[in-house]
């Protein structure tokens, strides 16, 4: 047997380990008592950490150029159906509308957010020119959202006015 082999399982050596354990166990058992009696002491408790509200995606209505209803109509009805049920719970949650023309198009990104009891509306305007990526965002506020049979509107969005992202015919 080799000398390593006979010190890693030596009697002594294991001992040594339970005991170190021992010690290590009961000094976290003593911190962790001391820790939970600082209330007393005129503390509030300690403060934690809410995690960040999760933002829901709620997808992408793309429509063509020759096309006035959405190309994939039922993906663009399920997107529209949940930014309007977040819009109604005041839920984080963003939609894109994608309108594609034949060489230019706009890509709107639609945010909903609570600020101070409110549900807050922002769009994120890109504009592009085939074949050129699009261009920088300019994001304007907006004032309120509605689901219409037609489509949804997003109303009042700076120099973009409202919006309508079209609905698919049932």
């Amino acid at each position: 047997m080799s000398r390593a082999r006979r010190y890693v399982g030596s009697r002594g050596n294991r001992a040594f380990i339970l005991c170190s354990a021992s010690i290590m166990a009961c000094l976290m058992l003593v911190l962790s008592a001391c820790g939970s009696h600082l209330g007393g002491l005129g503390q509030g408790p300690a403060p934690t950490s809410t995690p960040p509200a999760q933002v829901q995606k709620c997808g992408t209505v793309h429509t063509l150029h020759s096309q006035i209803v959405p190309a994939d109509q039922k993906t663009a009805r399920q997107a529209e159906q949940c930014f309007w049920q977040a819009f109604q719970r005041c839920q984080p949650a963003t939609l894109t509308y994608a309108e594609n023309g034949l060489d230019a198009g706009t890509v709107n990104t639609f945010t909903l957010k609570s600020a101070g009891g409110k549900c807050a509306i922002s769009d994120g305007v890109q504009h592009y020119i085939v074949p050129r990526a699009p261009g920088n965002t300019t994001t304007y506020t907006c004032s309120d959202v509605k689901l219409q049979a037609d489509g949804l509107y997003v109303f009042s969005c700076g120099n973009m006015g409202t919006i309508i992202v079209p609905m698919p015919k049932s």
